[in-house]
């Protein structure tokens, strides 16, 4: 589950990196559509594939509900990431 989770936490923060603010916040400049989209698409593979993980194990049901909670868990701390850093930024 601690794997699911890492590989999560990079594809929510990729997805994230393909919203055009957050880009340019991440990555010091604008980024071309196409790299914004890659960076969507593979966050959403990413995503799907620490879903995947998650459910290797013997208790599918237990590990699927964890993962979704954790999932809450992770976008609020990316969220807070982003907003920490947008804020440092500025001063």
């Amino acid at each position: 589950m601690i794997m699911a989770s890492v590989v999560a936490m990079l594809a929510i923060m990729l997805i994230a990196g393909g919203t055009p603010r957050q880009a340019a916040e991440l990555f010091g400049g604008r980024l071309d559509r196409s790299r914004r989209r890659a960076l969507r698409l593979t966050g959403v593979v990413l995503l799907a594939g620490s879903f995947g993980i998650a459910l290797i194990d013997d208790d599918r049901a237990r590990h699927g509900i964890a993962w979704i909670g954790t999932l809450g868990v992770e976008s609020l701390a990316v969220a807070l990431i982003l907003t920490l850093r947008a804020n440092r930024a500025k001063h």
